[in-house]
């Protein structure tokens, strides 16, 4: 849930590292920091973020006061090679140790020598740091991450070698760590290792970067190839160019296609309003432009096509999920459900999932579901799936993630990189691909012929009926927020039914995220078996009615709730007679559901804007997981 980053190079380190930073900072903003190396000193500058200050802003003014007073740092400009051709970054969602600037990173040893960043978390940190009060080394911070500088520090002394010290280091280490380390006394190199928590390598002929993901490279990187765990490489600056060192394992390098990283918000002031107004082109994206849709009846997945002999004997489905992707995994359950293709299909949060919790009769599957591919939660359960024989599928949407190398097969989502902490079109792109995913399972079972034709023609509806929303009830929408507000309520409710309920859980979760509203989504069915005790007037509750079955019970739902004088607001696709407050959308049967919880982001978002909170950026979450 941190973001490293760390260059070698003769190209402007220091703009790299903070360009970095930024494109890395929804993986946690609670602090960050630089570190580099200038007249044979390490310069540290690191920062908590507050209120009126992002850490980045921080160290930008920083390094702004070293450029004009020339303090610290014995140059008058911050771009040119005589200051550093190598440095450390990193932006910090605090485990260990609260918010303070003491707490960021990167740390330095107690010699003064070394610098670390770390991603991760040490479960043995506490005995590691005993072992280095006994030997007389004390801690500044509160962190696990400075135990390991020092740990390094005492092995070096011992072993007179930076990466033997690296290897002893790590093997006393319990939990998960990626590592990027600078050693003064050798001033041209980086090393980096990692174990359950991602690194990138990438290069040019004069440069390396180092980074958590590969939007960290910012587009100044090509070739790279993803750090092996365990393996510690070395990374060298040389007058003929830049070299990597490596163990054992021959890495071959990957292209980067640079169209999947956004790095500009263009015209919108935030990334969250942008990405949900990608939507109408992240789900064509996800349809491959239309090259998913292989005729009226059936879609090509070549994902999953080579695996299809042992995908169709699949008994029982097990869909794994955590925030959004779980609440996207109970909406898929219901597309595979209305096509009877297996026995079971069970929806389980990736952080409770257990071997109890699988069928014991049948050919057993694991689908995840992980916007990142790296979501710590999630990526356990793959071990625990190999232990257990069962085929390991993943729907993810960052390419050559952890999670998408391992799996035995899956579909990327194409959406595109999201920046917003709160998931928008990577949700509505899961949805995308869970409908596809069930229709391959039906062709290739002959089943539901119909019903395979229904949804193929409502996922070629999907992207206008998307455009027109955004483009002709965003008004209606933002009347809908401004209603909320004026109640002055701190919570509220969305009810839905079928498919509904979980758009109703995903919008609460939005509304949560971006707003700090209270609010909670339950079964249209639900209020009056508790919940209802928490009404009063003019309570919020807002209802996502489809015109199916369940249409005459959310009306039912309606009546109880305004009898309470509560204050009832409609998302439906069908008009509705005696209701003030409705937003009326578009009908697509099969997914309609995608068209109601784009309209509950768009609240989502406005009831933050209305508030004057930054909507990309909530407070205390961070976009990836990658810690349990």
């Amino acid at each position: 849930m941190c973001g490293i980053s760390a260059y070698l190079g003769n190209k402007d380190t220091i703009n790299k590292l903070i360009s970095s930073l930024k494109m890395l900072q929804n993986r946690g903003y609670d602090s960050a920091g630089i570190c580099f190396v200038n007249q044979n000193k390490l310069i540290n500058i690191k920062y908590a973020s507050t209120q009126e200050e992002t850490s980045i802003t921080k160290i930008e003014n920083k390094l702004e006061n070293i450029k004009i007073n020339n303090d610290s740092i014995n140059t008058n400009s911050i771009n040119t090679n005589s200051i550093t051709n190598i440095g450390l970054a990193h932006t910090r969602w605090a485990t260990h140790g609260g918010k303070t600037d003491i707490n960021a990173h990167p740390h330095i040893d107690y010699t003064g020598k070394i610098a670390l960043v770390h991603n991760g978390i040490i479960e043995n940190y506490l005995q590691l740091k005993e072992f280095l009060n006994e030997n007389n080394i004390t801690c500044k911070s509160q962190t696990d991450s400075e135990v390991i500088v020092n740990l390094i520090s005492f092995y070096k002394t011992e072993l007179k070698d930076i990466k033997l010290a690296i290897k002893k280091t790590i093997t006393q280490l319990q939990g998960t760590w990626g590592l990027v380390i600078i050693d003064l006394e050798q001033p041209s190199q980086l090393f980096a290792c990692r174990y359950g928590s991602p690194l990138i390598i990438g290069k040019t002929c004069t440069e390396i970067m180092i980074t958590s993901e590969i939007s960290g490279f910012c587009n100044f990187i090509q070739d790279y190839f993803v750090l092996q765990e365990k393996d510690i490489v070395t990374c060298e600056y040389t007058q003929n160019g830049v070299k990597i060192i490596k163990d054992n394992i021959d890495y071959k390098f990957e292209k980067l296609d640079n169209s999947l990283i956004e790095i500009d918000k263009g015209d919108f002031k935030f990334w969250t309003i942008k990405e949900i107004n990608e939507q109408p082109d992240s789900i064509i994206r996800s349809l491959n432009n239309g090259a998913r849709l292989k005729d009226e009846y059936n879609v090509k997945l070549g994902g999953l096509n080579l695996h299809k002999n042992d995908l169709i004997k699949i008994d029982n489905l097990i869909i794994l999920g955590c925030g959004t992707s779980l609440n996207a995994a109970q909406i898929g359950k219901k597309f595979f459900e209305n096509y009877d293709l297996f026995n079971t299909v069970l929806v389980i949060d990736g952080a409770e999932f257990n071997t109890k919790m699988i069928p014991r009769n049948g050919k057993n599957a694991l689908l995840l579901l992980s916007q990142s591919g790296e979501t710590k939660d999630l990526h356990r359960c793959i071990e625990i799936g190999r232990q257990e024989d069962m085929i390991i599928m993943s729907i993810v949407n960052v390419v050559d993630s952890m999670i998408a190398r391992e799996a035995d097969c899956g579909i990327y989502l194409n959406a595109g990189r999201e920046v917003g902490v709160a998931s928008t079109k990577s949700f509505t792109s899961q949805l995308v691909v869970l409908q596809l995913m069930a229709i391959w399972f039906a062709q290739n079972k002959d089943v539901h012929a119909m019903l395979r034709k229904e949804s193929i023609k409502d996922l070629r509806l999907l992207s206008n009926n998307i455009q027109n929303i955004i483009k002709n009830l965003e008004s209606q929408v933002i009347n809908f927020a401004h209603k909320i507000l004026a109640t002055k309520q701190k919570s509220l409710f969305i009810l839905g039914k079928g498919k509904n309920q979980y758009i109703a859980n995903e919008g609460a979760l939005k509304i949560k995220e971006l707003s700090y509203l209270h609010a909670e989504g339950y079964s249209g069915s639900a209020l009056k078996h508790g919940p209802f005790a928490l009404l009063e007037k003019d309570t919020p509750v807002i209802f996502i009615v489809s015109n199916d079955s369940t249409l005459s019970k959310m009306k039912n739902a309606i009546e109880e709730v305004k009898s309470r004088e509560a204050l009832s607001l409609v998302i439906s696709d069908c008009n509705i007679s005696n209701i003030d407050n409705i937003i009326v959308v578009p009908k697509n049967k099969e997914l309609g559901c995608i068209l109601s919880v784009v309209i509950l982001q768009l609240l989502a978002y406005h009831l933050a804007i209305l508030q004057n909170i930054n909507p990309d950026f909530p407070r205390n979450l961070a976009k990836v997981v990658t810690v349990e």
